[in-house]
């Protein structure tokens, strides 16, 4: 995936190929931001909730992990 901030998100899975196109945020937590506001708001879990986000920490760390520091 090239960033995930650049309008264009291209997801590759083994033979399939996907496309988005999403306009670049200025802010690319707000989202998430306001869907918790609006969650307990109404009394609903967020969309993505600490244990996504404790996944996708896990394999955030495992990429770093195998990442040749930049010098």
């Amino acid at each position: 995936m090239p960033s995930l901030n650049a309008g264009e998100i291209v997801v590759r899975a083994g033979d399939l190929e996907r496309r988005e196109s999403h306009p670049p945020a200025r802010n690319v937590h707000l989202p998430l931001v306001e869907d918790f506001v609006d969650a307990v708001r109404a009394g609903r879990d967020p969309t993505v909730d600490g244990l996504v986000g404790r996944a996708v920490a896990v394999i955030q760390d495992e990429i770093y992990a195998d990442t040749p520091p930049v010098r």
